[in-house]
């Protein structure tokens, strides 16, 4: 990741795949979090993915991605918090941290009866919430499958194009 500041730290937390077998065994976290928040916010998370840095922009801006939190109903995480305010503080130019649910949020909705869900904004301070309503990934991968096809046709003509895109 070449992060050349001193907000983000490497961690072998998740060495032999322990914490997240989707993950990268050298996660990079911030560096004010704890071993107890690294574990805590993974053990909160679907499938252990915790908030990691995926981008970092030379303003010290980010991206971090993760998994929706197992919140069910009323559900609630203090070190996944902390987890989400450490990331927050690595950019001194923004006192706000931007959560974004790829998902439609009536999605987001019924997977909280089933015992998953978003991020509570109460317990997360100095955050905005947004749901980019994209479709189910399935259905995604299905479309830009159905556009390389189209554009690898032999002899291709618009109502060809047209056609495999339909």
């Amino acid at each position: 990741m070449n992060c050349p500041n001193n907000e983000w730290v490497s961690t072998t937390a998740n060495q032999g795949y322990k914490l997240c077998e989707t993950y990268p065994q050298t996660l990079f976290v911030p560096s004010t979090a704890t071993q107890q928040i690294i574990y805590g916010s993974a053990n909160f998370r679907s499938k252990g993915r915790l908030p990691v840095l995926s981008y970092l922009h030379g303003n010290k801006a980010s991206i971090s991605r993760c998994a929706q939190p197992l919140t069910g109903f009323n559900g609630r995480c203090v070190e996944d918090e902390k987890m989400l305010d450490c990331i927050r503080q690595t950019n001194p130019g923004s006192n706000i941290l931007y959560l974004v649910d790829t998902r439609p949020k009536i999605n987001a909705m019924v997977n909280k009866a089933q015992g998953k869900g978003f991020e509570n904004e109460l317990y997360y301070d100095n955050t905005k919430f947004y749901f980019f309503a994209i479709e189910n990934i399935h259905v995604m991968r299905g479309s830009l499958q159905k556009l390389i096809d189209a554009t690898e046709l032999k002899q291709p003509t618009m109502n060809a194009f047209l056609s495999k895109i339909e």
